[in-house]
């Protein structure tokens, strides 16, 4: 951190976690730094560390090494109750036999606050959810997304600094998700609150946060904003994992003079593709320039293009600038604002098939299973890790 920069609202050093009976952590020295104001979405697939990072935070589950920080104190032996943490659950977790105000107001009595000062702050918080005309109705009553406005205000109400949320809109349908992921945005850029949202869902978790940290088996592969996490991920399981990828492995076969593109081998075929060599990768190679390391070559599926006849058969299908590649179409299937072709790239009898994302409107025209097409790609938009 430098001398000028603000200190952490939350910060996670070298924590850690182990179930009993577990063989591996699931979290394992975990070190996370979280600004005031920030939106930060911890995003895995299932058994990554990411809900059990939200729930030593919130309190529901103990460390097994480590320190939690918030304003710069220890928390981690701190009961749930007195961390002063909003916390939004999948399951709602509403009182059934309570009216959407009295669910709301629930913090601020175990809080003891004042009656008249409990029933103005429940006005402005289903106010500020817009669920200000439901406040006698009972849960049972409401919507799902209803309902989990509802948790929203009750987490807002007593005005905590940080926003935990654990998966909220997994249980709605897309059209209700998408409608409360607008909302959380709304909340959030006009309270400041501090937010730590955990997803499974990629776009979810893209459309939402100033920052995402993907975890990986107890561990937080990548930190960094939505843009740079698709653009410059930093290794196949984030390339994979955030957003569609094509991949195909390789070896490498050589070296740009500027070290940042290598050439690849791929697939045993003679000649070589040319793709953009990854940090991690570019640090192995400046210590040990192992010119057989075996390697996977990733391309997100926008970046591909259906080249035709001049530029499908203009020199080389390997030669640089432009990478070119033989393949035959599976299927292409339309989605409204794209074309979705499916190829089976030639020389590839194990790997899946590749992925193209072509504009509406601008399919080349006869394509159908089984035509034999050449795709290509710049060697910037294909990264080698």
């Amino acid at each position: 951190m430098s001398p000028t920069a603000p200190a952490p609202l939350i910060e996670f050093a070298g924590v850690s976690k182990v179930y009993p009976g577990s063989a591996e952590p699931a979290v394992d020295r975990l070190d996370l730094a979280i600004a005031r104001g920030e939106f930060l979405s911890l995003l895995g697939p299932s058994g990554s560390g990411k809900t059990t990072t939200l729930m030593m935070l919130a309190g529901f589950e103990s460390v097994s090494a480590g320190t939690i920080r918030l304003e710069g104190q220890p928390i981690e032996t701190l009961p749930a109750h007195r961390r002063n943490l909003g916390v939004v659950f999948q399951s709602y977790s509403l009182f059934p036999h309570m009216t959407v105000a009295g669910n709301v107001a629930f913090p601020l009595q175990m809080r003891k606050v004042p009656a008249a000062e409990a029933a103005q702050k429940v006005r402005a918080a289903l106010q500020r959810v817009r669920l200000e005309a439901f406040a006698d109705r009972r849960p049972a009553q409401l919507s799902g997304g209803q309902q989990q406005r509802v948790a929203l205000a009750r987490a807002l109400v007593f005005e905590p600094s940080v926003v935990l949320m654990d998966e909220p809109l997994a249980a709605l349908d897309k059209k209700l998700r998408e409608e409360m992921q607008l909302e959380i945005r709304r909340l959030h850029r006009e309270l400041g609150v501090t937010m730590v949202y955990v997803t499974h869902d990629q776009g979810e978790a893209m459309s939402l946060s100033d920052r995402v940290a993907v975890f990986h088996r107890g561990r937080i592969e990548q930190l960094g904003a939505p843009a740079e996490l698709y653009d410059r991920p930093s290794g196949a399981f984030v390339a994979g994992f955030v957003g569609d990828n094509n991949a195909a492995s390789g070896r490498i076969a050589g070296r740009e003079a500027d070290g940042r593109l290598v050439h690849l081998s791929v697939l045993g075929r003679e000649g070589t593709l040319v793709g953009r060599c990854s940090d991690a990768l570019a640090a192995e190679l400046n210590l040990t320039p192992a010119p057989a390391r075996p390697v996977s070559l990733n391309v997100r599926p926008e970046r591909l293009r259906v080249l035709q006849g001049a530029e499908a058969s203009g020199g080389s299908v390997w030669e640089p600038p432009l990478n070119r590649w033989p393949a035959s179409v599976v299927d292409l299937i339309h989605q409204g604002d794209h074309w979705r072709l499916i190829a089976h790239i030639a020389g590839a009898d194990n790997a899946a098939p590749w992925v193209v994302k072509l504009p509406a409107g601008q399919a080349p025209a006869g394509l159908a299973p089984g035509t034999a097409v050449v795709l290509g790609f710049a060697p910037d938009d294909a990264w080698v890790f």
